[in-house]
């Protein structure tokens, strides 16, 4: 089962405070959380250099899935997997739902 450290997004976070985040939460020994990938959406480095100034300015990139981004009857997050093309960075979203990005996460490649 898949696994990831999840931090609520504000309106204003950037891909570097969800990895600061992220290693706070690992330093604290807070358990992470089961997600499984919808889909994976490749976009270019100048597109996710974008991205990554403000997380919740992603809708377009992932807005025919945003509804099926929701918690299975185990529990288990669904989630939009966005990818750079040509590096190892991304970003993990959880909408429940909603247009928005709720929560998100950055995975170890």
């Amino acid at each position: 089962m898949n696994k990831a450290y999840f931090s609520k997004v504000s309106h204003t976070m950037s891909w570097d405070e969800l990895k600061l985040n992220i290693s706070k939460q690992k330093k604290n020994d807070i358990k992470p959380l089961p997600y499984e990938i919808l889909i994976e959406i490749f976009i270019s480095p100048c597109d996710f250099d974008k991205l990554s100034i403000c997380l919740s300015k992603a809708p377009l990139l992932y807005k025919p899935y945003a509804a099926q981004s929701i918690a299975t009857s185990q529990g288990i997050w669904t989630c939009i997997l966005i990818r750079c093309f040509n590096n190892s960075k991304n970003v993990l979203i959880y909408t429940a739902g909603n247009i928005y990005p709720l929560y998100a996460s950055i995975l170890d490649f």
